[in-house]
């Protein structure tokens, strides 16, 4: 602020600048963690900008033309709380001293949304000042649309303290060049140049003349050499970079990281506390007392007092503005309005609508429409492309560029800027009085992702338009072609991903957009045309998903469905490939549900979900991207989960799929393979969505362990039997089992794998369950599981021995010793020799029995102290320890233990035979599948030998057709080379005449020189005359 003038004592400057290193190195003391360096020698900036230069009113940080202020380098974050609350700030001392911990308005790093008067979530480097630049990019341009004569009513700064790392990021440098074509005048940062990075000194990697490359920017560039002492030449420094007004300001300040400790200009000052001894000397040295912390004198309490010069300057702004609202009615009103984030009542009034009857489009070509509509009903849409308008379809129809010289122009020609663009478009939406958006191919937001990122995190309702949203934008190939975008942004917090299926769902992606102003929404779009869907909505998107089309034995009906076979959830261009699916199944109802924004539909009510997906039906998700995520909503993911290829969108479609008869024949798998009883609901009131869980498992025979761990689960964990639904499924060739989890949080699955790991189970988890991110290594199992316990080999031994000792007469005795330990004692011959031996075998057969009851019961302790020691970590300091307070004892489950036991001995024969039928059945089930798989591929190889025979008769065509051509071609060639006779015959005509031409000129020159001759010679013959009668006349 130019017209400032220090009117305070400058006796205490020095005090006030020393003050504010030492709470800026107390806080990382204070939370044994943080960055004390960059904060220590930043200060004389801090010092001058908060006291000497801006204006704002710290009793309201929102005041729309307050000076902005942004800390770049976040890790320096100590720095901006110690002023704010020097500043007079909502930030108090016990702030302070709460740095870095849970609930504090004094984070890691500055948060927009956490701390008053912080104005954009900084920490990635190069992140702020990018945002600085669009903070000064709204300025200008409000300033161009609401400024009238004598009512500056916008007309504000942007100060940006940076460091070294953030000026060797490139988002840095897309948008400061960006900043200099524009021509950005209220900008200024002030560069912290203290030449030590956290590897070490600058030289190791950045050597750079930064001065020339912001010069070569379009930038003005201020040195100052001393940053630790002379803050006069600092505040020298800003007033002479106002005086320039068609450049962004870059002053370069010499200073020391860590200034006045012992670690100075060192990396290790950079990113820990200063040990305790260092900081009380600092102190002292800094002429304040060592042993005390957060120490803030009374002189500097009453320098830093800005509540009453604060006031008066936005008082004096509401009387500029109540004078301006007289003169300018609509104009303030609208400004009112949108920096009080509000939409006009009757916005939506124009928005386009689409039936089936109009043309088929892309959504892009959708998007074009809506984004225009939506901007004429609200000035405060501004944005642009990264060079790809004509792609993007997101010129604004209704004005022109913001340009240097055209301030009032609402679409910014961002460049080939991707991180810069969005960066940017973060610091328009923190302004306020803006809603921005930007646009890029979807798979190049991946370029931008880490300001992407901040825009959730900072609950900035950025618009991101993304198109090209597929595979199908066809032969740009797989560098182009976006695969994960769809699961890596719906995975984000406060992230909305909009892919709508037509005209209506894009109208309706971009009305929630904007109305859910603390959402970062992303409108995935597609290249290839779509047509517009009979049930589709404009409102409908609102609800995230909702049922578009039903169809009964392959004919629509507007009527709902009695219990659906299935139900095709999709999303995009893929919802009209289900429609298209559906009708291929003649002999089914299903239900097509789209699902423009996933986001959204989670958050409905159960009941919402459930009319929408049903209950007791299979559900299966269409989308040409990674299936990962869509497990939430299906139980079959119909997807795309590799790169794609350059090729035609025909090609494409045929090689991954994506047309309706791969699409039906998908659909007819599903609902035969769930044509059984059972069928997972994907919803239950007040519980998690159902999870699967795949066990591999050496063994059939721990089906028995598998119960013992159901018993106890059932009768510790679970209260109501209802909420637990385990079914055991064996597989082909007896290897896998999967369990069905049925609502079970993710924590009490935990404790069933970890159970399962201590009964003796060699486990492989499939990482898709993502509890453990590697198989879970335990005992081997052999083929009977108790050969795994203690003595259990001896055990089987021993009782093969008994069994040859019986008599050869009492075969039922035989049978009765493979049912059972206590029948093989029990049923022993009465007499006979080594009856003595018989005995002694009794015995050690009861104590080997008792060793694995003993066992088990260790085995079961471990299980319990295991379950404690998980519920422990997952529910904290309120542990419930299910097994002491319920009724199940170690006793009863020990005598469980006995019953399972004598239950798998006596129960062997049946099982392997139950096990067997199990395994032809699926075998049966197999040669099904492998016959649906013939049929299918009968059917495709019909659909190939057509295509072959019309392509062999297009081949003839073109064939004849290029015969014809060729022959076209030598006629032409006869022709051309006749010309060229005819011309070399001219040629040779055209010399003859230049040549003849040549002879006639030398014969004209010839004939002027007897010509002049000749008159010499008639001259001397009448000198001659003229001299004979002059003698004759003598």
């Amino acid at each position: 602020m130019a017209e400032h003038v220090d009117k305070k004592a400058r006796i205490g400057e020095e005090l006030c600048i020393n003050t504010i290193r030492m709470l800026s190195a107390d806080q990382p003391s204070a939370g044994k963690s943080g960055h004390p360096g960059a904060p220590m020698g930043c200060a004389p900036m801090a010092h001058v900008l908060f006291s000497k230069v801006m204006k704002f009113n710290p009793k309201n940080p929102k005041w729309s033309n307050r000076d902005r202020f942004v800390l770049s380098n976040g890790h320096g974050c100590a720095l901006q709380y110690s002023m704010l609350h020097l500043a007079g700030f909502d930030v108090s001392l016990d702030d302070l001293k709460s740095f870095r911990s849970f609930g504090s308005k004094c984070p890691g790093h500055p948060e927009n949304f956490c701390t008053p008067g912080v104005e954009v979530s900084t920490g990635p480097l190069g992140q702020g000042i990018s945002n600085a630049v669009g903070l000064a990019l709204a300025e200008k341009h409000l300033a161009a649309e609401f400024n009238r004569d004598g009512f500056n009513v916008v007309d504000h700064y942007t100060y940006v303290i940076c460091g070294d790392g953030c000026l060797q990021e490139g988002v840095s440098s897309e948008a400061s060049s960006l900043a200099g074509h524009l021509g950005l005048g209220k900008l200024i940062v002030l560069y912290d140049d203290n030449k030590i990075t956290i590897d070490g000194h600058t030289d190791l990697s950045f050597t750079e003349d930064v001065a020339k490359r912001y010069e070569a920017y379009g930038w003005q560039v201020i040195t100052v050499d001393d940053g630790n002492h002379d803050h006069e030449a600092i505040n020298k420094a800003v007033a002479e970079a106002k005086k320039v007004t068609d450049k962004p300001t870059l002053i370069k300040i010499r200073t020391i990281i860590g200034y006045g400790s012992k670690a100075e200009n060192t990396h290790g000052v950079h990113g820990a506390p200063l040990k305790p001894d260092d900081l009380s000397a600092t102190k002292e040295k800094f002429g304040l007392p060592g042993d005390k912390t957060f120490f803030v004198p009374d002189e500097v309490k009453k320098f830093y007092d800005r509540t009453i010069e604060g006031a008066a300057h936005e008082s004096k702004w509401n009387e500029l503005f109540a004078a301006y609202k007289a003169a300018h009615p609509e104009l303030a009103g609208d400004y009112e309005r949108r920096f009080a984030g509000k939409l006009p009542a009757d916005w939506k009034k124009n928005l386009p609508s689409f039936s089936p009857s109009d043309p088929a489009k892309a959504t892009r070509q959708f998007s074009e429409i809506a984004l225009n509509a939506v901007a004429s009903a609200l000035p405060e849409i501004v944005g642009g492309s990264a060079d790809l308008t004509p792609s993007n379809l997101t010129k604004l129809t209704m004005s022109g560029d913001f340009q240097k010289n055209t301030p009032i122009g609402r679409y910014i020609r961002f460049g080939v800027r991707e991180h810069g663009m969005a960066a940017i478009c973060n610091g328009i939406f923190a302004h306020g009085g803006l809603r921005p958006f930007c646009a890029t191919f979807y798979n190049f937001i991946g370029y931008a992702l880490g300001a992407v990122r901040v825009s959730a995190l900072s609950q900035f309702g950025v618009i991101y338009i993304a198109t090209h949203d597929s595979i199908f934008l066809g032969e740009d190939g797989p560098t182009h072609q976006p695969i994960e975008m769809n699961a890596s942004l719906r995975a984000m917090p406060n992230m909305y991903v909009y892919r709508p299926a037509d005209g209506n769902e894009t109208v309706g992606a971009y009305v929630c957009a904007v109305e859910n102003s603390t959402k970062t929404s992303v409108l995935a779009l597609s290249r290839q045309g779509v047509p517009n869907l009979a049930g589709s909505s404009v409102d409908a998107v609102a609800k995230g998903a909702y049922i578009v089309q039903r169809f009964n034995k392959g004919e629509y009906t507007a009527e709902p469905l009695d219990k659906p076979d299935l139900v095709l959830v999709a999303s995009g261009s893929e919802v009209s490939l289900a429609i298209e699916a559906a009708k291929l199944l003649k002999n089914h109802k299903v239900r097509i549900v789209s699902v423009p924004c996933r986001d959204l539909f989670v958050e409905q009510s159960d009941e919402y979900k459930k009319a929408v997906l049903g209950e007791g039906i299979p559900i299966m998700s269409v989308e040409a991207s990674a299936t990962y995520g869509w497990g939430e909503l299906s139980h079959v993911q119909f997807g795309l989960d590799r790169f794609g290829a350059s090729a035609t969108i025909a090609q494409l479609q045929d090689q991954f799929g994506f047309n309706a008869a791969t699409v039906a024949d998908e659909a007819s798998k599903v609902i035969a393979h769930y044509a059984g009883p059972f069928v997972m609901a994907m919803f239950r009131k007040n519980q998690p969505v159902r999870r699967l869980l795949w066990v591999m498992c050496d063994s059939i025979l721990t089906y028995m362990t598998l119960r013992i761990i159901q018993d106890i689960l059932r009768a510790t964990v679970t209260k109501t039997p209802d909420l637990y639904d385990a079914k055991w499924v064996v597989g082909a060739q007896s290897q896998i089992q999967v369990l069905l989890l049925s609502s079970i949080p993710p924590g009490l699955v935990k404790m069933y794998v970890a159970s399962l790991s201590l009964a003796g189970n060699n486990l492989t988890v499939l990482p898709e369950f993502m509890f453990f991110n590697k198989p879970i290594q335990a005992v081997n199992v052999a083929q009977n599981p108790i050969a795994s316990l203690p003595g259990g080999k001896e055990f089987r031994s021993r009782r093969r021995q008994l069994r040859r000792s019986a008599s050869p007469s009492s075969s039922s005795s035989d049978n009765q010793a493979e049912c059972s330990p206590s029948s093989a004692i029990r049923d022993r011959p009465r007499d006979g020799p080594g009856r003595d031996q018989r005995k002694h075998a009794e015995r050690k057969f009861r104590q080997r029995y008792m060793l694995l009851q003993q066992a088990y019961e260790q085995r079961l302790q471990a299980l319990a102290a295991q379950l404690r020691h998980v519920v422990s970590e997952l529910q904290g300091d309120t542990t419930i320890h299910y097994l002491e307070q319920d009724p199940l004892t170690v006793e009863y489950a020990h005598a469980r233990i006995a019953e399972i036991i004598q239950e798998c001995f006596s129960g062997e024969r049946e099982r392997y035979v139950k096990v067997i039928s199990d395994q032809l059945a699926w075998q049966g089930d197999d040669l099904r599948e492998a016959e649906v798989l013939l049929r299918a591929a009968q059917r495709k190889e019909g659909v190939l030998q057509q295509n072959w025979k019309r392509t062999r008769r297009e081949l003839e065509v073109v064939q004849s057709q290029l015969a014809s051509r060729v022959q076209d071609v030598r006629d032409r060639q006869i022709v051309i080379e006749q010309q060229q006779a005819t011309i070399q015959a001219i040629s040779e005509e055209r010399d003859q005449l230049r040549l003849e031409v040549e002879t006639a000129r030398l014969g004209e020159t010839s004939l002027a020189v007897l010509r002049r001759e000749h008159e010499d010679l008639q001259v001397r013959y009448q000198n001659e005359q003229e001299e004979a009668r002059d003698a004759l006349v003598r």
